[in-house]
């Protein structure tokens, strides 16, 4: 029983750890992106 409970949590672990991973390869280019474009759009404003 210990012993599937802790196979379960290290799936558990990697799981997030590939979510966290997914989401900086994805979402900080991303925001990096849409930052830069807002930037653009406030210096051209001016």
């Amino acid at each position: 029983m210990k012993k599937k409970f802790v196979q379960k949590s290290i799936y558990v672990f990697q799981l997030h750890q590939l979510i966290n991973f997914d989401y900086n390869n994805l979402f900080v280019p991303l925001a990096n992106t849409i930052r830069a474009k807002a930037v653009i759009m406030l210096l051209n404003m001016q």
